[in-house]
């Protein structure tokens, strides 16, 4: 019986999570902590999001992309602003951000942190 028990814990997936926080010039990511399952509900103090992974933490599988905390900026969206408006400060500001955004959809985070969305990241 014990053997079973063993056996069948050794195999179970095991999760983890790592919480992203706010850094520059780049994201600063916690140390992975185990969990139940790939569900957050909270982040902790500071956070601004978290990305999952199952395996160990030195032997990584099924790694999640990024979930951030924050407000969306889509390049098309912005390109389309520009566009529309006449207002030559606007025009600055939103022709800075589209230099910054290089031609990719962004997270704006709390702390107007802005980060690239890469494939299959999400904004919550």
């Amino acid at each position: 019986m014990t053997t079973t028990t063993t056996t069948a814990t050794a195999m179970a997936t095991r999760h983890f999570v790592e919480y992203l926080y706010p850094g520059f010039p780049m994201i600063n990511v916690s140390s992975p902590k185990e969990i139940v399952e790939r569900e957050v509900t909270e982040l902790p103090e500071g956070a601004i999001g978290y990305r999952f992974f199952d395996g160990k933490p030195d032997n990584r599988e099924n790694v999640s992309g990024r979930y951030y905390r924050g407000k969306k900026v889509e390049w098309q969206q912005m390109t389309e602003k520009l566009e529309a408006t006449d207002d030559p400060y606007e025009t600055g500001l939103i022709k800075e951000l589209l230099l910054k955004m290089d031609g990719h959809d962004v997270v704006i985070t709390k702390d107007d942190q802005m980060f690239r969305l890469y494939e299959g990241d999400t904004v919550i």
